[in-house]
């Protein structure tokens, strides 16, 4: 037996409309500044850090005035995730008194108190109109989607190259995001949820699973390609009832694989294949060619001995990055004159910026967040809740392969990690045992 949370005759209420705003509104302005204009700068800070400052204020002024209602009842239906939430804001603070740029560290401050406060303004919403709010999310995920892949048609017929020939070349392409690595895992995190939406509409959800991966094909991101192949039979497997369409797709994407896909994948993952026969060497930091190799070798390994060396439990601060990578990682490598070495893993970039506490306090959310997914998943009552409980659960094995080997410490990233702690905790209160 299950209950429905919220009422559905009614709309969400004010202050996650706000928050939503805020999340579409940060996202667009970062992409419109970093990724096509010049950083503008008005004393030392760009529009989006205003705008993130202004934000937080109006964020906090209406989270004091939830705590007049029955909120406080709510933050004790998640008091794990509030004591998370609690801990690493009170480890941002206490690292004032150990960072040497306060300045940057207070910048950094008004980025990840304000992700966190708009979780925690959103519980309300997310508690007594689940559905609706699990439905908005979702909407905000397709459109957000949608914002990157649309540019491709262009980036294609800009690059030139037909079809057969950009399968035998490794450059990668960007647009919205400024980076192939970005735009491609952030389609792939979001794709879930665009299967979800438009399930029901099998040709258009077919022409936008082929659009998918010409697009990432074109774009050259080979991990996000695979994921994506991985997620979309994942979902398929997990949602559809008919097997024998799970064998025709399934067999249609291996003919595809042999016939297409095999050469592009030879040819970007030719230099990786030293993993497999020097894996001895790749453990003690050894370069052995390929970008994987290098990453761990260059950058990882020394950055995180580092660390553990000099601030193993609170990490160097929000710009602790900057820090360590600018005196021990190798920057000429990759990234062709760049000052620091881009971390490429959300994990190792956490661990330098906040130690192992901060690392710790951000995995929970995580773990907590992957666990409600497979949970609702289990316990879906009808299809249509199935699907979006399966696109949540896809979604999060998706971001956490983007947080391994790509830049999701960026505002892009940020923001599919909240709507998708967001997706699972209005997702679970909308579908959730009634224990009696």
């Amino acid at each position: 037996m299950y209950r429905v949370c919220g009422n559905k005759n009614k709309g969400v209420d004010r202050n996650f409309k706000i928050v939503i705003f805020i999340l579409v509104v940060q996202f667009y302005i970062a992409a419109l500044f970093w990724g096509f204009l010049e950083p503008m700068r008005i004393k030392g800070i760009a529009p989006d850090g205003y705008f993130r400052f202004a934000s937080l204020c109006i964020v906090f002024i209406l989270l004091l005035g939830q705590f007049k209602t029955k909120y406080s009842y709510l933050l004790a239906r998640e008091r794990s995730l509030l004591i998370s939430f609690f801990l690493f804001l009170s480890l941002l603070g206490t690292q004032f008194f150990i960072v040497d740029d306060k300045f940057l560290h207070f910048r950094g401050c008004t980025r990840y108190v304000l992700y966190f406060a708009c979780v925690l303004l959103s519980f309300y919403s997310c508690f007594y109109y689940g559905e609706k709010s699990r439905d908005i999310l979702v909407s905000v995920a397709v459109v957000l989607f949608f914002s990157v892949i649309i540019f491709y048609p262009y980036v294609i017929y800009k690059f030139g190259l037909p079809f057969s020939e950009r399968l035998q070349t490794s450059a990668r392409l960007a647009f919205l995001l400024g980076a192939g690595n970005e735009d491609a895992h952030f389609m792939a995190s979001l794709f879930p949820f665009v299967l979800a939406k438009f399930d029901k509409r099998k040709f258009l959800t077919a022409g936008l699973i082929i659009f998918l991966f010409v697009a990432l094909i074109y774009n050259g991101t080979r991990s996000a390609f695979l994921m994506s192949g991985i997620t979309v039979l994942l979902y398929y497997t997990l949602v559809t009832k008919k097997k024998w369409l799970l064998i025709g797709l399934i067999g249609t994407l291996v003919a595809a694989f042999l016939l297409i896909i095999l050469p592009f994948l030879y040819l970007k993952f030719e230099n990786e294949m030293g993993i497999f026969f020097d894996f001895s060497d790749l453990l003690q930091g050894k370069f052995i060619g390929g970008n994987f190799s290098g990453r761990l070798s260059f950058i990882w390994l020394p950055t995180i001995e580092y660390t553990i060396k000099n601030s193993f439990w609170m990490g160097f601060g929000n710009s602790g990055w900057m820090e360590v990578g600018s005196k021990v990682a190798l920057t000429n490598i990759f990234l062709r004159g760049w000052v620091v070495a881009s971390p490429h893993n959300f994990f190792v970039w956490s661990f330098v910026n906040w130690g192992i506490l901060g690392l710790m306090l951000l995995i929970y959310p995580m773990f907590k967040g992957v666990i409600y997914s497979w949970y609702t998943l289990k316990t879906s009552s009808t299809l249509n809740q199935k699907k979006v409980s399966v696109a949540i659960f896809c979604s999060w094995i998706c971001f956490i392969n983007w947080c391994m080997i790509a830049n999701s410490n960026g505002v892009h990233g940020w923001t599919v990690l909240i709507l998708l702690i967001l997706l699972s905790i209005a997702n679970k209160n909308y579908i959730r045992e009634d224990v009696k």
